[in-house]
């Protein structure tokens, strides 16, 4: 028996004189509508049980062709002189003003000799330069420049012909005129003349404590008051580009390294003061050393 249709539900007084009919839905309508709930049962149990479509599954895939279409760059050194040329603007632009125009080194080290404090390598000089030195004061390259730069710079710099081969030794830094023992020798440095003996039985405690002040109103801006270095190098590791024997440290100190930034001091300070920054660095940087015997 059928239901009777256009019957009105009488609520044209509560909405403006807007009558409703109160007529059932068609059987289409509610054919499709139990259609959609038997198709929503039977996606549901194939997408997360029969066919494994889960939204973290289906990203996993798409990381996983993304991969494959858009693989992952690594630096690498090229000969390409293309390669090299831009090199030399991202050098230019991003590392001329540590390491000077030509890479004869400034307030960083030249990069054209031997001497390499970390793996001069093209290897070595990729992982530098994209991880950076923190203690030196060199930030990570890799995240600013990108593989393609990195590449490109570290290619610049290989090609000037001061990196090593694999399996090849840079050359050490100079050796300490003392032969390491604290003997009072004279020390020559190349860019001035013999200098008074200097021995680490000269450091003494009045001598260091008034090298500390020193040290702070005048070095503390590029080595850090902790001595672990900032723009100028660490003083307490084992790295030493100039030797770090107390005659070496009072070479450097006195006539300075112009090619890295760092002034000559004598003529500011004194050799009195100089000699005083000196012990105070060399007690430091060499404090886990077994002091010599004091007559």
């Amino acid at each position: 028996m059928s239901r009777e249709r256009d019957q009105l539900m009488g609520h044209g007084a509560d909405n403006d004189g807007i009558e409703e009919y109160d007529n059932p839905l068609p059987d289409w309508w509610i054919g499709l509508f139990i259609f959609t709930i038997i198709f929503a049962v039977g996606y549901t149990a194939w997408y997360h049980f029969i066919g494994d479509q889960s939204q973290a599954g289906s990203y996993i895939a798409q990381l996983e062709q993304a991969k494959e279409l858009y693989p992952t760059k690594t630096a690498s050194v090229s000969t390409d002189p293309a390669d090299i040329e831009a090199g030399a603007k991202v050098f230019a632009d991003n590392c001329a003003a540590c390491h000077g125009a030509n890479l004869e080194g400034g307030i960083g080290p030249m990069l054209t000799d031997k001497v390499w404090i970390h793996d001069g390598t093209p290897e070595g000089v990729i992982k530098t330069v994209t991880e950076g030195v923190a203690a030196k004061g060199m930030p990570a390259w890799g995240p600013i420049l990108g593989p393609n730069r990195i590449s490109n710079v570290a290619s610049f710099i290989v090609s000037k012909g001061g990196t090593l081969a694999p399996g090849e030794k840079g050359e050490a830094p100079p050796e300490p005129a003392a032969g390491g023992d604290g003997a009072a020798d004279a020390v020559v440095h190349p860019e001035g003349p013999e200098l008074p003996p200097f021995a680490v039985a000269d450091a003494t405690p009045e001598m260091i404590a008034a090298g500390q002040e020193v040290f702070k109103t005048n070095c503390v801006a590029c080595h850090k008051e902790d001595m672990t270095g900032l723009v100028g190098p660490n003083l307490i590791d084992e790295e030493w580009l100039h030797g770090g024997e107390i005659g070496d440290i009072y070479r450097t100190v006195t006539y300075g390294v112009p090619s890295k930034g760092m002034v000559s001091w004598e003529p500011m300070l004194g050799d009195e003061k100089v000699r005083q920054v000196v012990a105070y660095v060399y007690s430091k940087s060499h404090a886990a050393d077994e002091k010599p015997a004091q007559e």
